[in-house]
């Protein structure tokens, strides 16, 4: 953790320097010193096989240089699992949300290991949902599309494509990394971890990790960035298409840079150089308007099911440390409780709880929580919590009614989210319930607390 935290610190500080300094005394950070992104080739294939820009390997095979490394790794992967050769490689993989920046992060992580000089590595970069959650986020699908990989996501490997369960893959690599969360999901077992970059709050597990990066930023990206750049890597300058994601994480992620945190500023100004986009004369502006389109992109949601809203941005796992185990998650959805009714087919809320069941029998889940964030008729913003829990898969009906009990109890006592009751307390069916509240941060970063706390003592 110290080695990586002094190669940030150490990244931040040139970087700094450098934007105080006339274009033509600005330093190249020592990886790049004599190289140009124009006059180098890469080795995606072989020694052998060399193409001095993306452009030019797109001409050949009709994709980027990194989508090619992403599925030929993939190939590779795959292959060495089912002959149970795997064990020196490294899955890189973000968290179960599957949003742009875990994505990002995981693909330049794993891109990083694989190219280092003197440290090479077996890295795959594994995304975790399915291959059809991926463009539930239409942002994921308009980044991917600007940095020229594959159509239908083929290039990259997704945890449907595991051969094995998780716990048994992990007992056959060499590790995980993780990004963008630092606990693994609970399917990974004892699976060792290897290193952690993240910018979530540490939970203060797997503190032997190495890297052990766990920072404020406004994106994981950003401090995934500060890694890459402080190594050498033997195949040159980072491929262009690497560069067009990374910018694009950081620009959603900081609204364009008006917001975020030192790091993601200079880490999008060190990479520019390295993207597509670099012969672009207004580096500020540019984001700016790359944040634009993608935040208008990450609203284009109408076209989605109720089913699919509650997915596209689900965060869950089974908590091991409460009387019994049970699968608790939290789904965030930019409609209101009264929007997602009327997107049902028959537009009543008994469609919408038939749907809701049939996506958590699916997702096998115990307790989902549903928290919705809108605007009501005065531009206003309002959010709703709407708590559901199930008795089909891991505890019986006697325990789903105490733990409903004992999670509404927990939530409705909190003095920090002033809550009312739901459509002025319309009855719902059995171990159901929705709340109002105006809170304006009140998101799952808040809520979650108090579910987790309810479930440790239930």
């Amino acid at each position: 953790m110290l080695t990586h935290s002094i190669a940030a610190c150490t990244f931040l500080a040139a970087a700094t320097l450098s934007a105080a300094l006339p274009v033509a005394e600005q330093q190249v950070p020592l990886l790049f010193q004599g190289e140009s992104s124009s006059e180098h080739h890469y080795h995606p294939l072989s020694a052998e096989t060399a193409y001095d820009s993306d452009n030019e390997y797109e001409a050949t095979f009709g994709a980027s240089h990194l989508s090619e490394w992403c599925a030929l790794s993939k190939k590779h992967f795959l292959s060495d699992l089912k002959k149970n050769k795997a064990q020196d490689w490294v899955v890189v993989t973000g968290n179960e949300a599957g949003d742009l920046d875990s994505l990002v992060s995981a693909i330049a992580l794993a891109y990083d290991l694989a190219h280092t000089k003197h440290v090479q590595q077996k890295a795959i970069a594994l995304l975790q949902v399915e291959n059809s959650a991926i463009d539930l986020r239409p942002e994921n699908k308009l980044a991917l599309e600007k940095a020229r990989m594959e159509t239908g996501h083929k290039d990259l490997l997704v945890l449907e494509e595991l051969p094995y369960p998780p716990q048994k893959v992990g007992s056959m690599i060499k590790g995980l990394m993780l990004v963008d969360h630092n606990q693994p999901l609970s399917y990974w077992g004892n699976t060792r971890i290897l290193g952690i970059v993240d910018h979530h709050k540490d939970r203060g597990v797997n503190v032997t990790a190495n890297p052990r990066l766990i920072d404020t930023a406004g994106s994981t990206s950003s401090l995934v960035t500060s890694i890459i750049l402080d190594h050498r890597h033997s195949h040159g300058p980072l491929p262009r298409s690497l560069g067009d994601l990374i910018l694009s994480t950081i620009a959603i992620d900081t609204d364009g840079l008006k917001k975020g945190r030192p790091v993601d500023h200079t880490a999008a100004e060190a990479i520019f150089r390295f993207s597509h986009s670099a012969e672009e004369e207004d580096f500020r502006g540019f984001m700016k308007d790359l944040g634009k389109e993608l935040k208008k992109s990450k609203k284009a949601l109408d076209h989605l099911s109720v089913w699919q809203l509650i997915q596209r941005d689900w965060k869950g796992d089974v908590v091991l440390d409460s009387t019994v185990p049970v699968h608790l998650g939290f789904a965030s959805i930019p409609y209101s409780f009264q929007q997602l009714i009327d997107k049902t087919p028959n537009k009543t809320i008994e469609n919408f709880w038939e749907i809701e069941d049939d996506w958590a029998r699916h997702n096998q889940v115990d307790i989902a929580v549903l928290l919705t964030s809108f605007k009501n008729e005065d531009g206003e913003k309002r959010r709703e919590i709407i708590m559901t829990v199930k008795s089909e898969h891991r505890i019986d009906e006697a325990e789903a009614e105490r733990l409903f009990t004992d999670a509404k109890r927990d939530i409705e006592a909190s003095d920090e989210l002033k809550l009312s009751a739901w459509n002025n307390g319309q009855e719902l069916p059995r171990w159901r319930y929705a709340w109002t509240h105006e809170r304006a941060d009140g998101g799952r970063k808040v809520v979650r607390p108090l579910v987790e706390k309810a479930i440790q003592h239930w």
